[in-house]
């Protein structure tokens, strides 16, 4: 008696499940979030903010290194 080879009918379940994993579903683009008009008017005024704060740090950056040389020729 030949035995003949059938595909089990959870086959094309299987396929289509491997597929959807593989490529997911689609999902909707999402928009680009563009900063508003008043988002630039806001960052335009912190700039001077944001400079004077730069000054300050490298400032301080420089009194550190100025430490760090007189110490290390103390030592």
């Amino acid at each position: 008696m030949p035995t003949h080879y059938r595909p089990s009918r959870a086959l094309p379940s299987i396929i289509v499940g491997s597929l959807l994993l593989a490529f997911g579903v689609a999902a909707p683009a999402a928009a680009d979030d563009y900063p508003s008009w008043d988002d630039v008017l806001k960052a335009r005024q912190s700039e001077s903010a944001t400079a004077a704060q730069i000054s300050e740090i490298e400032g301080l950056l420089v009194k550190l290194d100025n430490e760090a040389a007189r110490l290390g020729r103390e030592a």
